[in-house]
């Protein structure tokens, strides 16, 4: 049993900090996507940081995610983890301004966001599909607000 739990812990130290913490993206985007409902369609992740939720959430073929950042600087780094997982394309990132979506009224379906603060909740709303989902996070967990 030791010699077992030795190499669970050899194999995590040799896999090292990014598997771990694309694990850990892969976890935190299938938690936001069941607790969503949503079976597909458009995501938008607002803040696309390293790029590892980004392309999480868009594992699953039925969605096209994009995300919008703010800081120019984590762009490249997010596109470039994005294509480092073969996802570039279905899921990519662009910048944003950080005030308005730009989106039609009405065109997607999910949206996740890190950032209460980040955009005013009428905009989300504009944005969001019929029964379309606003996924953000507050106080540690996700909150879940519905068109």
């Amino acid at each position: 049993m030791m010699c077992r739990v030795k190499i669970a812990v050899l194999i995590l130290f040799a896999l090292g900090p990014a598997t771990v913490h694309a694990q850990s993206a892969r976890q935190e985007a299938q938690e936001i996507l069941d607790a969503s409902g949503v079976q597909g369609g458009l995501v938008v992740h607002l803040g696309a940081g390293n790029g590892e939720l980004t392309a999480a959430l868009g594992q699953d073929p039925q969605y096209v995610v994009q995300a919008l950042e703010t800081d120019s600087n984590r762009i490249g780094e997010a596109r470039e983890t994005i294509r480092s997982l073969g996802r570039y394309g279905r899921v990519s990132v662009n910048r944003w301004d950080g005030q308005d979506l730009p989106y039609a009224d009405g065109l997607v379906n999910l949206i996740v966001a890190h950032k209460p603060s980040e955009l005013e909740p009428d905009e989300l709303m504009r944005v969001l599909a019929p029964t379309g989902v606003a996924m953000i996070k507050q106080d540690g967990g996700w909150s879940k607000q519905i068109k």
